[in-house]
């Protein structure tokens, strides 16, 4: 792996950015497997975002690092997973499936507003047009009535980006 960094247990800053964008526009996050792991591998994908880069994630099975997998597995099989990363809003959205129980109404109905928020984030209509079209499986209604059911993500994605601006506009005021 001729360009790899390590922030060797440093949460990535502006300034790595920064000096990221010297060099590439896109990002491959690698974290541990463990969920302080991927919320670190998510956090960093979202500062590199915030600064206009591209990033994508691997995720690791959960008693691994990258060390560890490359030693039990070798480097091919890290290449493989490397080659297998997937787009910051499909991890973000992975993530809530495996953390939320969608054979349960209670716990896919708040699953869905965490997915709804993810969707809210994305700033290109057609990305996130595509993206709520992964959504309306998860809705109660995604089947038996899709129109009203996309039409429904599609308000409540609206309300989060209100609201969002509408905090931004308050803490201006203060």
């Amino acid at each position: 792996f001729t360009h790899a960094i390590a922030t060797m247990g440093t949460a990535i800053t502006s300034e790595h950015v920064g000096i990221l964008k010297r060099f590439t526009q896109h990002v491959t996050v690698i974290y541990d497997g463990d969920t302080p792991g991927q919320n670190a591998a998510s956090k960093a994908a979202a500062e590199l975002q915030a600064q206009g880069m591209q990033a994508s994630i691997v995720s690791l099975p959960d008693n691994h690092d990258p060390d560890s997998f490359v030693k039990q597995f070798g480097a091919e099989k890290f290449a493989e997973q490397i080659k297998d990363a997937v787009q910051v809003t499909d991890f973000e959205l992975n993530r809530v499936v495996a953390q939320y129980d969608m054979s349960s109404l209670e716990q896919r109905v708040a699953g869905l507003h965490k997915m709804i928020d993810i969707l809210a984030n994305i700033p290109d209509s057609i990305q996130r047009e595509q993206y709520a079209m992964k959504v309306l499986s998860y809705h109660p209604a995604g089947f038996t009535n899709a129109p009203n059911a996309l039409e429904q993500i599609h308000r409540e994605v609206l309300k989060v980006q209100r609201e969002r601006q509408d905090q931004a506009r308050r803490r201006e005021m203060y």
